[in-house]
């Protein structure tokens, strides 16, 4: 009896979170958060930087050719690095077919997450399928086994071997018709090889910046991580904990260091044109529209939208239909920037 009426109560409690409590954000974003939470709880200790990935066993893993795409992971050299890549490509291209590249980074705070996990894996095979392109996901090591700048090194050797072996090893890649594209830490990353690129005389290899829930690591913090600080898929906690593990000692330099937070570079010219995607639901949505005025502030051009009632890294949950809504907001960005064939 007992058993029962506990059960009763907690499953009443439940539908009330899921449809009452909050009712603008999806059901099965709350879902979904519950899992990430109970990942988190199983595998952080907040008050250290020891992680034991024990997280892993809960996230789906994408299948490898599925929605008219195939993907393949593969090892390359680079800069005497070696770094996994994983390579996205229509089932429909021929071996003739010269077709546009999206390099993209995954989010996960520097030390969670890889390409093949769902959540990651669904923008790129997305975005592949939609604007028929090569999407090369780069699997950088990850925090804290790996400090920074090891995260940024391998993404810009990546960045580097697209550029001057993808067309001969992945035979499809225009070498001409490049872009970036990162979520959350992955936003940082493909930012901030963009401005190193820029330093070496490659940017205008890079025909667009694309940029999903970024998360710069602002400081002070932006008034969204106040306002939105506990709510659906990241949280301030998080952030705070993943930034310790990143940059260790170092932490209180890095995050005054412009080559760790792009927000704080003083010169926004010559980069090429900017997608900004982020919701009014994330903890980070400030740090996107701060990245917008910057841009507007040089006259790059920058295309930048806040989904009412989305949540970070929102793009990667398939089932939504503000989902859809995104991803035809990127298209049209690429549609105008040529980066996707006629």
């Amino acid at each position: 009896m007992f058993l029962d009426t506990y059960l009763f109560w907690f499953l009443f409690g439940l539908l009330i979170y899921l449809f009452i409590f909050d009712h603008r954000v999806h059901p099965l974003i709350k879902i979904i958060d519950l899992f990430y939470r109970l990942a988190l709880f199983i595998s952080v200790d907040f008050n250290s930087t020891k992680f034991n990935r024990k997280y892993e066993k809960f996230l789906p893993v994408a299948k490898p050719n599925t929605k008219g795409v195939k993907s393949e992971k593969i090892q390359v050299e680079h800069d005497g690095l070696s770094i996994t890549l994983y390579v996205y490509k229509p089932l429909n291209l021929s071996e003739k077919d010269s077709v546009p590249c999206m390099i993209y980074y995954h989010g996960g705070g520097f030390v969670m997450l890889h390409p093949n996990f769902l959540i990651e894996d669904h923008p790129c095979r997305e975005i592949c399928k939609r604007t028929n392109c090569v999407v090369v996901s780069v699997d950088y090591s990850l925090a804290p086994e790996s400090k920074w700048p090891k995260q940024i090194d391998e993404s810009y050797a990546a960045f580097k071997w697209v550029l001057e072996s993808g067309h001969e090893v992945l035979k499809n890649v225009n070498p001409e018709k490049i872009y970036l594209s990162g979520s959350s830490a992955g936003s940082n990353l493909a930012t901030l090889v963009t401005f190193k690129a820029r330093e070496n005389n490659l940017v205008s290899a890079i025909n667009a910046l694309c940029v999903f829930y970024p998360w710069f690591c602002v400081h002070p913090l932006v008034e969204s991580r106040k306002k939105n600080d506990w709510t659906y898929m990241l949280d301030s906690n998080f952030v705070d904990w993943a930034e310790k593990c990143t940059f260790g000692d170092m932490r209180d330099r890095a995050i005054k260091d412009p080559k760790v937070c792009p927000m704080l570079n003083d010169n926004f010219q010559d980069l090429p044109p900017v997608c900004i995607v982020s919701g009014s639901r994330d903890i980070l949505k400030d740090e996107a529209v701060l990245f917008k005025k910057k841009l507007k502030n040089e006259n790059i051009p920058v295309n930048c939208k806040v989904f009412q009632n989305a949540t970070h890294e929102s793009l990667g949950l398939k089932w939504l239909q503000s989902t859809v809504a995104q991803f035809d907001f990127i298209e049209d960005f690429l549609k105008a920037n040529d980066l996707i064939e006629k």
